[in-house]
């Protein structure tokens, strides 16, 4: 009958939309994911940035450093701190498990051990390099271990834990 193949028809094309509107979601979350990389929000750099900047602001209110907020600047300050907030103890932590584990890597080109503010500073710029390369999938944080020297891995993984996040590490 006529009304029977109208139903069909409608069933059919109601499947049809609904399984455009699943591919449409799942679409747009992987739109979502990758503007939220790209901006920097979500990516080990960016949770890295953020330590900075709140070292930068206790550095700041110190009276150490001044201006607006320089990613380099905080890295570089690190060797001249003599009152030592939380936000450096946190970071010096950071500091000292890395080198506990990994006092090899963590060396100039003439052998010597790096200082906290090298270690960081070198840090900085190895996640510069690939700036938004590492996104955030759901409540952790890619890290590209293959990307990152051993001594900087652990740094970072200390950094992103003193953030209180897991992490996914690929």
């Amino acid at each position: 009958t006529l009304k029977g193949e109208k139903e069909k028809e409608i069933a059919t094309l109601k499947g049809e939309k609904e399984t455009e509107i699943a591919t449409l979601k799942g679409q747009n979350d992987l739109l979502n994911e990758r503007f939220l990389a790209a901006r920097g929000a979500l990516t080990a750099r960016g949770v890295f940035e953020n330590h900075m900047a709140r070292l930068f602001a206790e550095l700041k209110q110190q009276g150490q450093v001044k201006g607006a907020f320089n990613a380099s600047t905080a890295c570089d300050e690190m060797a001249n701190v003599s009152q030592k907030g939380a936000v450096f103890t946190a970071l010096e932590e950071c500091y000292n498990e890395a080198l506990a584990k990994h006092q090899n890597d963590l060396t100039d080109n003439a052998g010597n051990v790096q200082q906290i503010h090298e270690v960081f500073r070198s840090l900085w710029a190895e996640l510069s390099k690939d700036i938004h390369g590492a996104p955030w999938s759901g409540p952790n944080v890619r890290v590209l271990a293959n990307r990152l020297r051993p001594g900087h891995l652990t740094l970072l993984k200390c950094v992103i834990r003193k953030t209180n996040l897991e992490i996914d590490q690929t």
